[in-house]
Protein backbone atom coordinates (compact mmCIF):
# COMPACT_ATOMS: atom_id res chain seq x y z
CA UNK A 1 0.00 0.00 0.00
CA UNK A 2 1.39 3.62 -1.19
CA UNK A 3 0.95 6.61 0.91
CA UNK A 4 1.06 10.16 -0.57
CA UNK A 5 2.38 11.15 2.70
CA UNK A 6 6.19 11.78 4.35
CA UNK A 7 6.09 9.44 7.55
CA UNK A 8 8.60 9.07 10.28
CA UNK A 9 11.42 6.82 10.62
CA UNK A 10 10.68 4.83 13.07
CA UNK A 11 7.85 3.38 10.90
CA UNK A 12 8.50 -0.76 10.40
CA UNK A 13 11.35 -0.59 7.93
CA UNK A 14 11.67 2.71 7.71
CA UNK A 15 9.55 2.35 4.28
CA UNK A 16 6.79 3.54 3.19
CA UNK A 17 5.04 0.64 3.32
CA UNK A 18 3.32 -0.96 6.69
CA UNK A 19 3.60 -4.49 7.16
CA UNK A 20 0.94 -7.08 8.23
CA UNK A 21 1.35 -8.09 11.67
CA UNK A 22 2.98 -11.32 13.01
CA UNK A 23 3.92 -13.17 16.03
CA UNK A 24 7.53 -11.87 15.35
CA UNK A 25 6.89 -8.37 14.12
CA UNK A 26 4.51 -5.26 14.73
CA UNK A 27 2.22 -4.36 12.03
CA UNK A 28 -0.92 -3.78 11.03
CA UNK A 29 -3.88 -5.82 12.25
CA UNK A 30 -5.79 -8.04 9.68
CA UNK A 31 -9.43 -9.02 9.87
CA UNK A 32 -8.72 -12.34 10.92
CA UNK A 33 -6.43 -10.76 13.65
CA UNK A 34 -9.59 -8.58 15.02
CA UNK A 35 -11.77 -12.06 14.91
CA UNK A 36 -9.50 -14.20 16.80
CA UNK A 37 -8.78 -11.25 19.24
CA UNK A 38 -13.12 -10.83 19.44
CA UNK A 39 -13.44 -14.71 20.39
CA UNK A 40 -10.72 -15.10 22.88
CA UNK A 41 -12.56 -12.47 25.02
CA UNK A 42 -15.37 -14.49 24.80
CA UNK A 43 -13.59 -17.55 25.71
CA UNK A 44 -11.96 -14.85 29.13
CA UNK A 45 -16.34 -14.03 29.84
CA UNK A 46 -17.04 -18.17 30.26
CA UNK A 47 -16.83 -19.20 33.60
CA UNK A 48 -18.60 -22.56 33.29
CA UNK A 49 -18.15 -25.86 31.01
CA UNK A 50 -15.27 -26.76 28.85
CA UNK A 51 -15.11 -23.94 26.08
CA UNK A 52 -11.72 -25.08 24.87
CA UNK A 53 -13.02 -28.30 24.71
CA UNK A 54 -9.74 -29.62 26.82
CA UNK A 55 -9.62 -33.42 27.19
CA UNK A 56 -8.72 -35.62 29.60
CA UNK A 57 -5.87 -37.00 27.50
CA UNK A 58 -4.72 -33.27 26.84
CA UNK A 59 -4.08 -32.95 31.02
CA UNK A 60 -2.30 -35.97 31.07
CA UNK A 61 -5.25 -38.22 32.40
CA UNK A 62 -6.25 -40.21 29.30
CA UNK A 63 -6.46 -43.75 31.64
CA UNK A 64 -9.20 -42.27 34.07
CA UNK A 65 -12.39 -43.58 33.77
CA UNK A 66 -15.18 -41.96 35.49
CA UNK A 67 -16.72 -44.97 37.44
CA UNK A 68 -13.65 -46.20 38.67
CA UNK A 69 -13.11 -43.46 41.21
CA UNK A 70 -14.69 -42.85 44.80
CA UNK A 71 -15.52 -39.85 46.69
CA UNK A 72 -13.80 -40.04 49.69
CA UNK A 73 -16.93 -38.56 51.56
CA UNK A 74 -18.11 -42.07 51.10
CA UNK A 75 -14.80 -44.07 52.86
CA UNK A 76 -16.09 -45.76 55.91
CA UNK A 77 -18.96 -43.56 56.08
CA UNK A 78 -23.28 -44.61 56.03
CA UNK A 79 -24.18 -45.55 52.92
CA UNK A 80 -20.75 -45.75 51.12
CA UNK A 81 -18.20 -48.43 50.83
CA UNK A 82 -16.18 -49.87 53.73
CA UNK A 83 -12.23 -49.23 54.34
CA UNK A 84 -9.32 -51.51 54.47
CA UNK A 85 -6.91 -51.66 57.10
CA UNK A 86 -3.16 -52.08 56.87
CA UNK A 87 -3.54 -55.85 56.09
CA UNK A 88 -6.23 -55.79 53.41
CA UNK A 89 -8.59 -56.29 55.95
CA UNK A 90 -12.32 -54.61 56.70
CA UNK A 91 -11.90 -52.72 59.94
CA UNK A 92 -14.57 -54.56 62.82
CA UNK A 93 -15.83 -51.18 63.15
CA UNK A 94 -17.08 -51.45 60.23
CA UNK A 95 -18.65 -54.95 60.03
CA UNK A 96 -22.30 -54.98 60.76
CA UNK A 97 -23.41 -56.74 63.83
CA UNK A 98 -24.76 -59.72 62.46
CA UNK A 99 -20.79 -60.75 61.08
CA UNK A 100 -19.47 -59.77 64.85
CA UNK A 101 -22.38 -61.80 66.52
CA UNK A 102 -24.24 -59.13 68.94
CA UNK A 103 -27.54 -60.04 70.08
CA UNK A 104 -30.62 -58.33 68.09
CA UNK A 105 -33.37 -58.59 69.97
CA UNK A 106 -36.78 -59.35 67.58
CA UNK A 107 -39.58 -59.85 69.91
CA UNK A 108 -41.18 -62.60 71.81
CA UNK A 109 -42.02 -66.10 70.91
CA UNK A 110 -45.47 -67.70 71.28
CA UNK A 111 -43.57 -71.63 71.61
CA UNK A 112 -46.90 -73.46 72.00
CA UNK A 113 -48.47 -71.58 68.53
CA UNK A 114 -45.18 -71.04 66.82
CA UNK A 115 -46.06 -67.56 66.49
CA UNK A 116 -43.37 -66.12 64.68
CA UNK A 117 -42.87 -69.19 62.75
CA UNK A 118 -39.09 -69.39 63.75
CA UNK A 119 -38.23 -72.94 62.81
CA UNK A 120 -39.13 -71.86 58.77
CA UNK A 121 -37.59 -68.58 59.43
CA UNK A 122 -34.18 -67.28 58.42
CA UNK A 123 -32.47 -65.63 60.79
CA UNK A 124 -29.33 -63.86 61.10
CA UNK A 125 -26.44 -64.49 63.83
CA UNK A 126 -26.80 -62.70 66.93
CA UNK A 127 -31.16 -62.99 66.53
CA UNK A 128 -33.18 -63.52 69.57
CA UNK A 129 -37.01 -64.37 70.71
CA UNK A 130 -38.03 -64.07 74.21
CA UNK A 131 -40.71 -66.72 75.02
CA UNK A 132 -43.90 -64.96 76.06
CA UNK A 133 -45.88 -68.58 76.08
CA UNK A 134 -44.72 -71.83 76.98
CA UNK A 135 -44.33 -74.56 74.56
CA UNK A 136 -43.04 -77.71 73.20
CA UNK A 137 -42.61 -76.63 69.48
CA UNK A 138 -39.38 -78.51 68.23
CA UNK A 139 -36.46 -75.67 67.68
CA UNK A 140 -32.77 -76.97 66.85
CA UNK A 141 -34.44 -80.01 68.69
CA UNK A 142 -35.12 -78.43 71.70
CA UNK A 143 -38.74 -78.46 72.97
CA UNK A 144 -38.48 -77.89 76.20
CA UNK A 145 -39.90 -73.79 76.30
CA UNK A 146 -40.76 -72.08 79.29
CA UNK A 147 -41.88 -68.30 80.20
CA UNK A 148 -38.78 -66.32 79.95
CA UNK A 149 -36.27 -68.86 78.17
CA UNK A 150 -34.42 -66.99 75.09
CA UNK A 151 -34.08 -68.35 71.77
CA UNK A 152 -31.04 -67.77 70.09
CA UNK A 153 -29.72 -68.20 66.65
CA UNK A 154 -25.80 -68.65 66.42
CA UNK A 155 -25.50 -68.61 62.65
CA UNK A 156 -26.05 -71.98 62.17
CA UNK A 157 -28.53 -73.42 64.75
CA UNK A 158 -30.92 -71.94 67.74
CA UNK A 159 -30.06 -72.76 70.99
CA UNK A 160 -31.57 -72.10 74.20
CA UNK A 161 -30.59 -69.51 76.85
CA UNK A 162 -32.37 -70.92 80.37
CA UNK A 163 -33.92 -68.31 81.97
CA UNK A 164 -36.67 -70.57 84.14
CA UNK A 165 -33.84 -72.06 86.22
CA UNK A 166 -34.59 -69.88 89.27
CA UNK A 167 -34.30 -70.22 93.08
CA UNK A 168 -38.36 -69.85 93.88
CA UNK A 169 -37.78 -69.83 97.81
CA UNK A 170 -35.14 -70.23 100.69
CA UNK A 171 -36.40 -72.63 103.29
CA UNK A 172 -40.28 -71.74 102.76
CA UNK A 173 -39.56 -68.05 102.43
CA UNK A 174 -40.25 -65.80 99.41
CA UNK A 175 -39.47 -62.57 98.25
CA UNK A 176 -36.75 -60.43 99.54
CA UNK A 177 -35.37 -63.22 102.23
CA UNK A 178 -33.54 -61.71 105.03
CA UNK A 179 -30.64 -63.51 107.30
CA UNK A 180 -32.81 -63.18 110.70
CA UNK A 181 -35.73 -64.97 108.37
CA UNK A 182 -33.35 -67.73 107.58
CA UNK A 183 -32.27 -68.15 110.78
CA UNK A 184 -35.79 -68.59 111.98
CA UNK A 185 -37.13 -70.95 109.65
CA UNK A 186 -33.75 -73.11 110.40
CA UNK A 187 -34.37 -73.55 113.85
CA UNK A 188 -37.69 -74.16 113.64
CA UNK A 189 -36.77 -77.58 111.32
CA UNK A 190 -36.96 -80.89 113.26
CA UNK A 191 -33.43 -81.33 112.32
CA UNK A 192 -31.74 -78.46 113.08
CA UNK A 193 -29.38 -77.87 116.23
CA UNK A 194 -28.63 -74.78 117.55
CA UNK A 195 -25.30 -73.77 118.13
CA UNK A 196 -24.51 -72.56 121.50
CA UNK A 197 -21.79 -70.89 123.49
CA UNK A 198 -20.47 -74.16 125.35
CA UNK A 199 -20.42 -75.08 121.64
CA UNK A 200 -18.34 -72.99 120.59
CA UNK A 201 -15.88 -72.99 123.92
CA UNK A 202 -15.50 -76.49 123.33
CA UNK A 203 -14.31 -75.61 119.11
CA UNK A 204 -12.14 -72.95 120.61
CA UNK A 205 -10.01 -75.88 122.18
CA UNK A 206 -9.71 -77.74 119.57
CA UNK A 207 -6.27 -77.35 117.34
CA UNK A 208 -6.59 -75.61 113.43
CA UNK A 209 -6.44 -78.34 111.03
CA UNK A 210 -6.58 -81.17 113.48
CA UNK A 211 -7.56 -84.25 112.36
CA UNK A 212 -10.95 -85.19 114.24
CA UNK A 213 -11.75 -88.94 112.89
CA UNK A 214 -14.23 -91.64 114.15
CA UNK A 215 -13.97 -94.63 116.53
CA UNK A 216 -10.65 -92.69 117.47
CA UNK A 217 -8.86 -93.89 114.56
CA UNK A 218 -4.96 -91.97 114.69
CA UNK A 219 -4.05 -90.42 111.44
CA UNK A 220 -0.91 -88.48 110.73
CA UNK A 221 -0.02 -85.37 112.37
CA UNK A 222 2.08 -82.47 112.34
CA UNK A 223 5.13 -82.72 114.80
CA UNK A 224 3.60 -80.41 117.30
CA UNK A 225 1.32 -82.87 118.12
CA UNK A 226 1.60 -84.69 121.19
CA UNK A 227 3.91 -87.83 120.78
CA UNK A 228 6.72 -86.19 119.05
CA UNK A 229 4.74 -86.14 115.80
CA UNK A 230 4.67 -89.98 114.95
CA UNK A 231 2.08 -91.47 113.06
CA UNK A 232 -0.09 -92.53 116.07
CA UNK A 233 -1.60 -90.80 119.01
CA UNK A 234 -1.54 -92.65 122.10
CA UNK A 235 -4.78 -92.66 124.11
CA UNK A 236 -5.02 -90.47 127.29
CA UNK A 237 -4.13 -91.57 130.37
CA UNK A 238 -4.19 -90.11 134.09
CA UNK A 239 0.06 -89.05 133.26
CA UNK A 240 -0.14 -88.63 129.39
CA UNK A 241 -2.30 -86.36 127.22
CA UNK A 242 -3.49 -88.36 124.06
CA UNK A 243 -6.76 -89.37 122.41
CA UNK A 244 -10.26 -89.63 124.69
CA UNK A 245 -11.91 -92.52 124.08
CA UNK A 246 -15.88 -91.86 123.34
CA UNK A 247 -16.41 -93.68 126.95
CA UNK A 248 -14.55 -91.13 128.90
CA UNK A 249 -15.92 -87.85 126.49
CA UNK A 250 -19.64 -89.34 127.67
CA UNK A 251 -18.70 -89.02 131.29
CA UNK A 252 -17.23 -85.81 130.56
CA UNK A 253 -20.41 -84.59 129.48
CA UNK A 254 -22.67 -86.23 132.14
CA UNK A 255 -20.34 -82.96 134.14
CA UNK A 256 -22.13 -80.07 134.97
CA UNK A 257 -19.94 -77.18 134.30
CA UNK A 258 -17.93 -75.58 137.02
CA UNK A 259 -19.02 -78.79 139.36
CA UNK A 260 -16.25 -79.75 142.04
CA UNK A 261 -16.41 -84.09 141.37
CA UNK A 262 -13.96 -84.10 144.53
CA UNK A 263 -15.89 -82.05 147.47
CA UNK A 264 -19.01 -83.71 145.75
CA UNK A 265 -17.94 -87.05 146.15
CA UNK A 266 -16.54 -87.02 149.81
CA UNK A 267 -19.65 -85.61 150.65
CA UNK A 268 -21.45 -88.04 149.53
CA UNK A 269 -18.91 -90.55 151.37
CA UNK A 270 -19.12 -88.70 154.59
CA UNK A 271 -22.60 -90.14 154.72
CA UNK A 272 -21.46 -93.33 155.08
CA UNK A 273 -20.85 -95.14 158.62
CA UNK A 274 -16.87 -95.60 157.91
CA UNK A 275 -14.46 -93.91 158.02
CA UNK A 276 -13.11 -91.37 154.69
CA UNK A 277 -8.86 -91.19 154.87
CA UNK A 278 -7.32 -88.37 152.34
CA UNK A 279 -3.51 -89.23 152.61
CA UNK A 280 -0.87 -89.92 150.34
CA UNK A 281 -0.25 -93.17 151.72
CA UNK A 282 -2.40 -96.18 151.91
CA UNK A 283 -4.35 -96.22 155.29
CA UNK A 284 -4.86 -99.23 157.57
CA UNK A 285 -8.20 -99.97 158.98
CA UNK A 286 -9.11 -100.06 162.04
CA UNK A 287 -9.23 -103.13 164.33
CA UNK A 288 -13.40 -102.77 164.58
CA UNK A 289 -13.76 -101.36 161.14
CA UNK A 290 -14.86 -103.59 157.90
CA UNK A 291 -14.14 -100.75 155.14
CA UNK A 292 -13.07 -97.69 154.57
CA UNK A 293 -12.04 -95.14 151.67
CA UNK A 294 -9.37 -93.66 150.91
CA UNK A 295 -8.74 -90.72 148.31
CA UNK A 296 -4.57 -90.90 147.07
CA UNK A 297 -4.29 -87.11 147.68
CA UNK A 298 -1.14 -87.43 145.32
CA UNK A 299 -2.77 -89.35 142.40
CA UNK A 300 -6.46 -87.83 143.44
CA UNK A 301 -7.70 -91.67 142.78
CA UNK A 302 -10.22 -93.03 145.19
CA UNK A 303 -10.20 -96.59 146.43
CA UNK A 304 -12.35 -98.56 148.60
CA UNK A 305 -10.45 -100.79 151.73
CA UNK A 306 -11.89 -103.93 152.84
CA UNK A 307 -10.80 -106.87 155.50
CA UNK A 308 -11.26 -110.09 154.07
CA UNK A 309 -10.55 -112.58 156.31
CA UNK A 310 -8.22 -110.99 158.22
CA UNK A 311 -6.52 -109.41 155.62
CA UNK A 312 -6.89 -105.93 153.97
CA UNK A 313 -7.24 -104.97 150.67
CA UNK A 314 -8.21 -102.57 147.82
CA UNK A 315 -10.28 -101.91 145.09
CA UNK A 316 -9.76 -98.43 142.95
CA UNK A 317 -13.09 -96.56 141.80
CA UNK A 318 -13.93 -95.04 138.80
Amino acid sequence: MAHSRLHAAEHINGTDDIQSASNSQKGLATSSHITDIEANNGHRGTTSGNPHSVSKSDVGLGNVTDDAQIPSSLKGAANGVAELDAGGKVPVAQLPDTVVGALDYKGTWDADSNDPDLPGSTPDKGDYYRVSVAGSTSLGGITDWEIGDWAIYNGAAWEKLDQTETVNSVVGQTGDVSAAQVKTALEGEDDFNTFTDDDHDKLDGIDAGADVTADNDPKAHAASHKGGGGDEIDAATQSVNGLMSSGDKTKLDGVDAGADVTADAMALLGDLPCDVYEQADEPTLGANERFGFWRDTDNEDFFLILRVNGTQKKVQLT
